[in-house]
C-alpha cells in the first residue's frame, strides 16, 4: 500500500498512488469512455482536454471513498478524487479494455 506521505516525498508513485485508491473504491469506466481516454491521451498526457466539469460531475460519486482515503493516510478531496479517476482512466486506456 502506497501512503500520501510516501507519493509526498516521490512524486513518480503518484499514479500508483491514485490507481490503488480507484481499485479499492471500484472505480471502472465503460467502453465509450476508455475510448474518449484513448483519443484524449493522444494529444495531452493528463487528460486536461476533456473538460474539468465532465470529471468534476464523475467524482461525486466517490465521496463515499473516506475510508479508503484514510487508510492510505488523506482525506477525500475534489481534486484527489480527479486524480484518482484519471488514475483509473489512464489504466483501462492502456490496458486495451475497459
Amino acid at each position: 500500500m502506497i501512503t500520501r506521505d510516501q507519493y509526498m516525498k516521490d512524486s513518480s508513485l503518484h499514479h500508483a498512488f491514485y490507481l490503488e485508491l480507484a481499485k479499492e473504491c471500484g472505480v471502472r469506466f465503460n467502453s465509450v469512455e476508455v475510448d474518449k481516454f484513448r483519443k484524449a491521451l493522444r494529444t495531452d498526457k493528463h487528460m486536461n482536454n476533456i473538460p474539468l466539469s465532465w470529471w468534476d460531475a464523475r467524482a461525486v460519486a466517490y465521496k463515499g471513498c473516506r475510508r479508503q482515503y484514510a487508510d492510505h493516510g488523506d482525506h477525500v478531496s475534489l481534486g484527489g478524487l480527479v486524480c484518482m479517476l484519471k488514475a483509473m482512466a489512464r489504466h483501462q486506456a492502456q490496458q486495451g479494455g475497459t
